[in-house]
């Protein structure tokens, strides 16, 4: 008798849903993708480099930038990103990474030549957690939990500047996914960056001032960047 009830409530549900679908988005049915896309025009956000997507971002000396640790060990994005901030001059920048690896051991170089000089993560491991405990760093690693993180961003103690984030594809605006192309990241949902419009599971609370998508595929379509988009 129970379980007769919990699916007559179920169906019920389903038949709320549905009639509050047709009022809200009855005015759309007749419509096609093509026009609306048409009537809502998008500046494309599509950019040939890494280094202009940087310099359209609107980073700046002494700005806080953040990055997911979702490729783990075989991350490449960091190293790429900073290699390239280094060699545009900037200083005095704050990491902010979800987590650091034995694979970031380049960082120390960086801290080194003062391009960064402050370092908010969950962890550090490798080359560069040895170095940082022989005092690399003026000021201590700020080290929290992922939970932590999400405080940290909504309390305004941590203000991201620009989530530099690496996704499978994207399209010209700056849409981007977890879960197609290639090295997939549907387990992480892209979680942690700071990324402005939050996906699910993301723990930023969709903060950053910018979002600069870096990817090796490229989609026409929304959903789907070339080398490097910035969606400042």
């Amino acid at each position: 008798m129970t379980q007769k009830i919990e699916q007559l409530q179920r169906q019920e549900r389903v038949a709320a849903w549905s009639r509050h679908a047709e009022s809200e988005f009855s005015a759309f049915q007749s419509t096609s993708k093509l026009n609306l896309q048409a009537q809502k025009p998008r500046d494309k956000k599509l950019c040939a480099t890494l280094e202009e997507a940087i310099r359209r971002s609107g980073l700046q000396d002494g700005m806080t930038i953040s990055f997911h640790h979702a490729f783990r060990g075989g991350d490449l994005t960091i190293n790429l990103v900073m290699d390239t901030i280094a060699s545009m001059g900037f200083k005095n920048l704050t990491l902010a990474s979800s987590s650091l690896s034995d694979c970031h051991a380049p960082l120390v170089g960086h801290i080194r030549q003062g391009v960064v000089s402050r370092i908010y993560t969950s962890g550090l491991r490798g080359p560069l957690a040895e170095e940082i405990s022989r005092g690399l760093l003026d000021e201590p690693v700020q080290i929290h939990s992922h939970g932590g993180r999400v405080h940290l961003v909504q309390s305004g103690e941590l203000n991201i500047d620009v989530a530099f984030l690496g996704v499978p594809s994207c399209d010209p605006f700056g849409n981007a996914n977890g879960y197609t192309g290639k090295g997939l990241l549907w387990f992480a949902g892209l979680c942690e960056s700071g990324c402005r419009k939050r996906p699910p599971g993301c723990s930023a609370d969709g903060s950053a001032a910018a979002v600069s998508a870096i990817s090796s595929q490229y989609r026409p379509g929304p959903g789907g960047s070339h080398r490097a988009e910035s969606n400042g």
